[in-house]
C-alpha cells in the first residue's frame, strides 16, 4: 500500500509533513510528488496500491492546482493540509472531499493522530 504526498516545497511545514510520514512508514510505500502534473500522472494509473493521499497546498494557487484534478481525486482517502483558515479557502479544500482537513501553521499533532488512525484501518505496516 502506498502513501502519495504532494508539496510543491519540501520546506518549512513541507518538511515537516515529510518526517512524520517517514517515521511512520517504510520509505519505500512513500512516493512524493512536487507538482500537480506528476501527482495527476500517478492518480491517471488506477492502481488500487494507493492507500492514503496527503495534499499540502501551500499557498491557494496550490489549492487550484489540486482542485484541477479533484476528478482524479475523488476515490482517495484525503487528508488536506490548507495554507490558511479562510473561509474561502477551506470551503474550497471540503469540496476535494477529504477526510481530514488541518493548516499549514498547525503543530501536526491532528495530522499525525489521524494518520496513524487511517493506517490502522488499512491494516498497513508501520515503521516501529
Amino acid at each position: 500500500m502506498k502513501v502519495l504526498f504532494y508539496s510543491y516545497s519540501i520546506n518549512g511545514a513541507g518538511k515537516k509533513v515529510k518526517e512524520i510520514l517517514y517515521e511512520l512508514i517504510p520509505k519505500k510505500n512513500l512516493e512524493i510528488h512536487q507538482a500537480v502534473e506528476s501527482l495527476s500522472q500517478r492518480l491517471k494509473k488506477k492502481t488500487i496500491d494507493v492507500g492514503i493521499a496527503v495534499l499540502l497546498a501551500s499557498s491557494k494557487k496550490e489549492l487550484w492546482d489540486l482542485l484541477s484534478i479533484r476528478d482524479q481525486l475523488i476515490d482517495h482517502r484525503i487528508i488536506l493540509i490548507l495554507p490558511d483558515r479562510e473561509k474561502d479557502t477551506i470551503s474550497q479544500g471540503h469540496s476535494l472531499y477529504p477526510r481530514f482537513l488541518t493548516y499549514a501553521d498547525s503543530n501536526f499533532q491532528d495530522f499525525t493522530a489521524v494518520f496513524v488512525k487511517m493506517l490502522t484501518h488499512l491494516n498497513f505496516t508501520q515503521n516501529k
